[in-house]
């Protein structure tokens, strides 16, 4: 099987939806709880092509197996200490999915400053 990153299209809208709708409906790895229609997954994926990359994951029958894009920083995003990232928040029973309480966590990552060049000698 070939796969292929391309960006995405509205027609795969019902495909992405049906993706995530999975997490929704079984994870707790979203808040949400409804799970999305494909014009309401079309309106996100607009949102986010207005400004940044949304691509899909096909393989040689035009299945979307997967996606990624890039936004501004929000409350959904997921950073790992593996890439240098620190927990600096916790906030506890935040949300509540599933009958559970649920809590959530800030994380954030300082980038080295980058390098100055060296001053010419003066004089």
């Amino acid at each position: 099987m070939t796969i292929k990153l391309r960006p995405c299209l509205p027609a795969d809208s019902a495909q992405l939806a049906d993706i995530y709708n999975h997490y929704i409906r079984h994870t707790v790895i979203t808040f949400e709880e409804t799970p999305l229609q494909a014009a309401e997954m079309a309106e996100r994926v607009m949102k986010v092509q207005q400004r940044y990359p949304w691509l899909v994951c096909e393989d040689d029958a035009g299945l979307v197996l997967g996606y990624a894009y890039a936004s501004l920083w929000r409350e959904r995003v997921a950073l790992h200490t593996r890439m240098g990232f620190a927990k600096v928040a916790h906030f506890n029973e935040v949300g509540r999915k599933f009958g559970q309480w649920l809590d959530v966590g800030y994380w954030q990552r300082i980038s080295p400053a980058p390098a100055r060049p060296a001053e010419a000698p003066t004089g």
